[in-house]
């Protein structure tokens, strides 16, 4: 009988019969030898085991070699991984930046179309190092005052992609000499990005123009980059483009009144007061009484304290409305809590001429209207209220107690009753008390 040799796990095994052989892990490539064979062969080229082997195993691998691994397949899977994953994080990359510009330009149209300042959105988006947003948080800090703040979201927009925007945002919170010298020195810079069509630097252009900051005075170049910043419907370049057609160098009263009318319809406040007075006084348009006070009440409804100052003066005098001193006077107020100095010194008027004929009311049954003064100018003797003057030398009847100086009227003084006996006596003894270098001493 045949005995066996068989090379298993690299080791030489045998002598085996064939059927200790079938209990063996056999496979068609197990090296194998048996007397009468020149060499090794393996069993899959010997007859008698062919009916006697199944499935076949994995290759036997000789000189300790590891098996081959098909690297191909693995960089073609882990590439296809790897683009998959980029595909996947860039598409959330761009849809975050899709979504973060569309906020900013929200936010930059409500400066375009209001010149308001959306500051929490601003905010938030210069917490993502968005540069432009950055400076526009900043300003935010620049209009509060707080220049420490302000520098730190320049500096932030300089670090993002906006140098340009963050040398502008630092030198104009420097103050006006420094920023003078900085637009001085850098003039070309800001003409060329405003040139780029910025609508925001060509109307920061135009203002340096039109003020003379760091260059000559030119309306002519302040007003060609105003209109280009309107040509891209910012609503201040609009504004400025409609006083220079309505009250500037560019006249043409009918265009100021056609864009001031379309800057009310589209909820700029400002544009009322100047929409209004055009009605009023007939500037580009016919007079109508009626738009105006209407535009008067829509500019005083949205805090403008001009058009509440004018409303409230046309209530008061009656002037294109029915008149109503109480409703006049609640303007007027609103409008001097405002810091309008103009409606201050007219509630004082108001309020004096309120006193003088309550006074004089009061008075007219009393007896001192026939009492006998004494003219303290001409010593001739007179009754009634008498005539004082006030520190700017104006004369009229007197309406408080004698010897005592009374309201402030535009800033001057209204003298006693009763101390001069005319209005001349009055004035010559204003001019000799300036003479004297004083007030008389009543």
């Amino acid at each position: 009988m045949k005995k066996y040799y068989v090379i298993l796990n690299n080791q030489q095994s045998g002598p085996f019969t064939i059927d200790e052989l079938q209990q063996r892990n056999l496979n068609p490539s197990t090296p194998i030898w048996h007397e009468g064979l020149a060499d090794w062969t393996t069993v899959s080229n010997l007859q008698e085991f062919s009916s006697k082997i199944g499935a076949t195993p994995p290759p036997f691998i000789t000189n300790n070699k590891k098996p081959q691994i098909n690297n191909k397949r693995f960089i073609v899977i882990g590439l296809s991984s790897l683009l998959l994953f980029g595909i996947v994080f860039g598409g959330v990359l761009f849809y975050k930046n899709l979504e973060r510009n569309k906020k900013f330009n929200i936010a930059l149209d409500l400066i375009r179309n209001y010149d308001s300042l959306d500051v929490e959105a601003f905010k938030d988006l210069a917490s993502q190092n968005h540069g432009k947003a950055a400076y526009f948080y900043g300003k935010h800090f620049l209009i509060i005052e707080d220049s420490i703040e302000a520098n730190k979201y320049f500096e932030i927009a300089g670090k993002n992609g906006e140098p340009f925007y963050s040398q502008y945002g630092l030198a104009s919170n420097q103050g006006t000499e420094y920023f003078n010298d900085w637009v001085k020195n850098n003039i070309k810079l800001i003409t060329n990005v405003a040139n780029d069509g910025d609508w925001y630097m060509q109307f920061k252009l135009a203002y340096i123009y039109a003020n003379g900051l760091g260059v000559e005075k030119n309306e002519d170049s302040a007003f060609k980059y105003y209109k280009l910043s309107s040509d891209s419907n910012y609503v201040t370049a609009l504004f400025n483009i409609a006083y220079s057609y309505g009250f500037g160098v560019k006249k043409d009263e009918t265009k100021a009144f056609t864009i001031y009318k379309s800057l009310v319809d589209r909820g700029y406040t400002l544009a009322n007061f100047f929409l209004a007075y055009m009605y009023e006084k007939g500037i580009g348009t016919s007079i109508n009484f009626d738009e105006a006070i209407k535009c008067y009440k829509i500019g005083a409804s949205r805090g403008d304290k001009y058009c509440q100052y004018n409303l409230g003066y046309n209530y008061y005098k009656g002037d294109g409305v029915k008149k109503d001193k109480k409703e006049g006077l609640k303007f007027l107020e609103l409008a001097a809590n405002q810091g309008l100095e103009k409606a201050t010194n007219l509630i004082k008027v108001i309020k004096a001429e309120q006193e003088r004929a309550n006074y004089q009311q009061n008075s007219s049954s009393s007896s001192s209207s026939s009492e006998v003064h004494t003219c303290r100018y001409c010593n001739s003797s007179f009754t009634g209220y008498g005539y004082g003057y006030d520190s700017d030398g104006k004369v009229d009847i007197g309406y408080k107690g004698r010897g005592r100086t009374t309201e402030f009227l535009f800033g001057a003084s209204y003298i006693s009753t009763g101390d001069f006996c005319s209005r001349r006596c009055a004035s010559e003894a204003y001019f000799y008390n300036v003479k004297q270098g004083g007030l008389l001493d009543l």
